[in-house]
């Protein structure tokens, strides 16, 4: 039987020690994995791009609708200023304070018989609006509340003077029977002040006209109408 004999087994054993060598495979798994890593992170690479090209895109025309929107949140502006200043207006037309039911509840106090001795000469009106800041409420020691908070608002003040001629006799005293037959009236109650409604401001002694020889005396005094105060909170 004829015996061969291989020459390249030595090379061939070590041929096949490299091919089995684990350093080697994990050198081509760490480059294949590298290849891997490199495309997923060109693919990112490239959507990142894609994206911040939609993005200056997107603020591109974001800025040109800046201009358009800024307007359009001064027309919502001015559209609420106008709304709050037609509520204002009409809460105003609606609870102001009206001179033509003053002057008929004083008429209708003229008709009462004593005051058949007394003419008007001239009838003087004020309105007084006056800003009032808010007021904290004050409390004492046992957190009672002293003073109420009030917000910030307006004050409303009417008042009316009122000159006017007596010809009645000093013991008649009509002037003064008019100024206590004011506040009786049931508008004037509901609508001066309780505590101090009508003060008389002047009274003169007895006299004649001068330009009418013969006429009656009259004293002359003026009445001061003091109407309830109205606060409204200024939001409104």
């Amino acid at each position: 039987m004829p015996i061969r004999i291989n020459l390249l087994a030595e090379a061939q054993a070590e041929e096949e020690l490299r091919r089995k060598d684990p350093v080697k495979r994990i050198i081509l798994g760490a480059v294949g994995l590298v290849l891997v890593v490199c495309a997923w992170t060109g693919t990112l690479v490239w959507q990142a791009m894609a994206k911040q090209s939609e993005l200056a895109a997107t603020k591109g025309k974001l800025e040109q609708l800046k201009p358009r929107h800024e307007q359009i949140k001064r027309n919502d502006q001015l559209a609420v200023d106008a709304r709050q200043k037609i509520e204002r207006l009409h809460y105003y037309a609606t609870n102001r304070f009206l001179w033509a039911p003053v002057l008929n509840a004083l008429a209708q106090v003229s008709t009462n018989s004593f005051a058949t001795n007394i003419t008007f000469n001239r009838l003087q009106t004020e309105q007084v609006f006056a800003e009032l800041p808010a007021v904290k409420a004050v409390t004492n020691a046992a957190g009672q509340i002293i003073t109420p908070a009030r917000p910030e608002g307006i004050v409303e003040r009417n008042r009316m003077v009122v000159d006017a001629r007596d010809y009645g006799t000093e013991a008649d005293a009509t002037y003064e029977r008019f100024r206590r037959a004011v506040p009786e009236s049931p508008f004037f109650k509901s609508t001066l002040e309780p505590r101090n409604p009508v003060t008389l401001l002047n009274l003169t002694l007895g006299t004649a006209d001068p330009l009418q020889p013969g006429s009656r005396p009259f004293r002359t005094f003026v009445l001061q109408f003091h109407f309830a105060e109205k606060f409204r909170e200024k939001s409104r």
